[in-house]
Order: C-alpha cells, then sequence, then structure tokens
C-alpha cells in the first residue's frame, strides 16, 4: 500500500519534471525549437496523482498519526502484559497508579500479589486463568479483585494472548473497575 502511494506520487512528481526538461532545455539546446513552457501545465498532473494518493490509499490516515502507546496510556483500565514467565513486561500508568506502584516496581512484583484473594478458590481460578490464556485462549469477563492501597477494587478481567510467528509471546490483560457498580447493586438489594 505504501509502495502504491509512493510510486503515484513519484510518478505525479517525474512526469511534469521530464515533461520540462524536454520541453524546455532539450529542445532550444539539440533542437534549436523554442522553449514550450509547459510545466506549470504538468503540474497540475502532480497535484491530481497527490489527491489520489490521499483519497484512495489514504496516505495520512488518523491510525497512522496515533501512537498505540498514546492510545493505550490514555485510556482509564488497568491494562498490563506477563511473560510466559509471568513477569509484568508492561503496564500502563493508569494501572501503576491504581494499583500503588512505581514504574521500577512492575518488573519485579509477584503478580499474584496485585490480586486480593478472599478465598483459596480465587488463586486458582486466577492460574487456571492464565494457563488458558497461555495455551492461546482468550478469557473476557472474569470477576477478580485487585489489592490495592486503598483496599480491594473489585474488576473484570479479560486476558487475550499476543501472538507473534505462531508463538504465544505475552498475555494482555485488561481490568476495569467495577467497585461502585457492585456497592450500587448491593444497594439496590438492600432497599
Amino acid at each position: 500500500l505504501l509502495k502504491k502511494q509512493s510510486l503515484i506520487i513519484t510518478i505525479g512528481i517525474g512526469i511534469p519534471a521530464v515533461s520540462g526538461v524536454i520541453t524546455q532545455v532539450i529542445f532550444p539546446t539539440v533542437f534549436h525549437i523554442p522553449a514550450i513552457p509547459v510545466t506549470s501545465t504538468f503540474m497540475t498532473f502532480f497535484s491530481i496523482a497527490t489527491v489520489v494518493a490521499l483519497r484512495q490509499y489514504k496516505l495520512f490516515s488518523l491510525s497512522d498519526l496515533i501512537n498505540s502507546e498514546t492510545l493505550i496510556e490514555s485510556m482509564p483500565l488497568i491494562i498490563f502484559s506477563l511473560s510466559t514467565e509471568k513477569r509484568i513486561i508492561f503496564m500502563n500508568n493508569f494501572a501503576i497508579s491504581t494499583l500503588g506502584l512505581s514504574k521500577q516496581e512492575i518488573s519485579t512484583i509477584d503478580v499474584m500479589k496485585l490480586f486480593w484473594f478472599e478465598l483459596e478458590n480465587d488463586k486458582k481460578k486466577l492460574n487456571e486463568i492464565y494457563e488458558s490464556a497461555f495455551s492461546n485462549a482468550e478469557i473476557k469477563n472474569i470477576e477478580l479483585a485487585f489489592n490495592t492501597p486503598k483496599g480491594k477494587i473489585d474488576a473484570i478481567l479479560s486476558c487475550t494472548p499476543v501472538i507473534n510467528n505462531n508463538k504465544i509471546q505475552v498475555v494482555l490483560i485488561t481490568a476495569r473497575d467495577i467497585t461502585e457498580l457492585k456497592r450500587s447493586y448491593q444497594l439496590i438489594l438492600t432497599k
């Protein structure tokens, strides 16, 4: 796609340049014919080629202008990735601040310490989620809780394996805070 865009723009600038050299340099010097000023006319061709490259091939699309990391950093979700050794490789700023960590801690902290376990079964559930995700299964909407400096945060968690060269490189974990939703639900039930 990028090659097509470049080719169209190159042809668009090449035709006026070649025609200008032929009609304004070669004809007057070699054939002793007066120069024919057609370069400005052929520059219209360049403009048309540029418009085609911009419109048809979306030369400057929005996705090219926005960095993926910037997009992830701006999301109000807990997002982090785990290596196959269950070490945190990446954590967005929202997750770092919500979980009360520093950037230095994220590579050394035990992932299990991030979670709040009320029952021993919760630990087992989290390990099963990890194992499923590392076995190429996408896990969606599992309710777990995080351990934060402010206490327990209830969350809906999803795990997605990230595959490169037919091999799982990391598991991307996204979580949304549902603490207030659960409190509201409990209030409705008690009334």
